[in-house]
């Protein structure tokens, strides 16, 4: 009888500890939305005009037979999230005529450059508040 009360009463210990492990887990899950925010891509205009996104860094090697979207130099391109980052600074990546640069943009729009030609941006993200989840998001686009 005292081995089946102390079996009991481990299980009872060791299933509550668990289930309130759980529960902390899932807490925190729906809190910080993780598969929701690292399934989203964002939607990104040109002077409002939607272009395709790829998800993920890409190089310019890695373009492969991806034609650019067509869009207009020194267009203002915006870029919307369901899930919107907690901080406004967005990395982005702009290759252009072989080199590329890194510049930092504030909010969700900036302009494109006026040169005509081949850009290729890739914007990096951190929703950060509470696992640092990050993105990492591209276009290819034809300024004309």
């Amino acid at each position: 009888m005292k081995r089946w009360c102390f079996i009991f009463v481990m299980l009872t210990l060791f299933t509550g500890c668990t289930l309130n492990n759980m529960n902390e887990g899932m807490e925190y899950f729906a809190e910080s939305q993780t598969e929701l925010k690292r399934s989203q891509i964002p939607t990104i205009t040109v002077d409002g005009q939607k272009v395709p996104v790829l998800r993920g860094e890409i190089r310019p090697e890695q373009l492969g037979n991806t034609q650019p979207a067509p869009v207009k130099a020194g267009g203002t391109l915006e870029i919307k999230f369901k899930y919107a980052p907690q901080n406004s600074l967005i990395r982005l990546q702009q290759w252009h005529n072989g080199t590329h640069t890194w510049k930092t943009i504030k909010g969700n729009q900036f302009t494109l450059p006026s040169e005509k030609g081949l850009y290729l941006y890739t914007f990096h993200l951190n929703w950060g508040q509470h696992d640092d989840l990050t993105g990492s998001y591209s276009i290819f686009l034809e300024a004309r």
